[in-house]
């Protein structure tokens, strides 16, 4: 794909127990129409964008976890995350997979 991979983001690893999961995190303090946007591609940083967006590839992770700035947290299975650049998040789309909320988060 021209101007597209697919991102090799760090993941961390999350022990359960009886399992270990692969966990991709994410932040957001943006909203729009009500959400929070959840970007999930890296179009570059430090000024090393190339011109290739990499999108998130769900093979790499097991679940997605992301936190807002109001400290409401989500963990998503990765085959459920719907769009590779993007999501926005609370609304009826991942309400299923909030987590008790925590205290809000200065970023």
């Amino acid at each position: 794909m021209t101007g597209v991979e697919r991102a090799h983001s760090e993941v961390g690893v999350a022990d359960f127990g009886d399992e270990l999961v692969r966990v991709q995190v994410k932040t957001s303090t943006r909203m729009q129409s009500g959400r929070y946007v959840v970007q999930t591609c890296t179009r570059g940083g430090n000024q090393s964008w190339s011109g290739v967006t990499k999108r998130l590839d769900a093979r790499r992770f097991d679940s997605l976890f992301v936190v807002l700035s109001d400290g409401r947290r989500w963990c998503i299975p990765a085959g459920d995350v719907d769009n590779r650049r993007g999501i926005l998040i609370g609304g009826p789309n991942y309400e299923r997979f909030e987590v008790v909320a925590g205290t809000p988060i200065a970023f």
